[in-house]
Order: structure tokens, then C-alpha cells, then sequence
């Protein structure tokens, strides 16, 4: 819950314009277009709050290694490490 309310924040904190949408621009610096476009699932260009979720929880339980349901500081270091990101 804790960390689907910090996704729920920070959606909204990049939604400046109150879009109710995300778009490339919105993600500068956080995702490369590439990854923009993988998460984009309907490929409008609109990042919706549930795109956004179902990305970020997919990265969540990559980063749960031990699928406890929480994540430790080495679990984040090791998938950033991982990943790239």
C-alpha cells in the first residue's frame, strides 16, 4: 500500500498540467522513449495512471527478490544494477 501510494504521488506530481495522463516529456530524465513506448500499452502516447502502476509494480516484484512484500535497500541496489535504471 505504501508503495502504491508514493506511485499514486508521484504520477500525479509529474502530471504538472493535470492531464490526467503522462506523456514523454512528463518522464524527462526517469524514462528513456524506449521504455515509454514498452509501457504505453494502448500506444497513444498517453501514459495513464494504471500504465504507470502496472509498470512500476512489474518492477517492484523484479526487485522483491525474497517476495517478502517490502523491499530492502540491497534488493533496489542489486535490480538497479540489473536493469540499468
Amino acid at each position: 500500500a505504501e508503495f502504491q501510494n508514493w506511485v499514486v504521488d508521484a504520477f500525479y506530481f509529474r502530471d504538472a498540467g493535470r492531464k490526467g495522463y503522462l506523456v514523454q516529456a512528463d518522464l524527462q530524465g526517469t524514462a528513456a522513449p524506449e521504455v515509454f513506448r514498452a509501457i504505453n500499452r494502448k500506444g497513444d502516447g498517453k501514459l495513464t495512471l494504471n500504465e504507470y502502476l502496472n509498470a512500476l509494480f512489474r518492477d517492484f516484484a523484479a526487485a522483491d527478490v525474497d517476495q517478502t512484500g517490502a523491499l530492502t535497500m540491497e534488493e533496489i541496489e542489486a535490480y538497479m544494477k540489473r536493469s540499468g535504471k
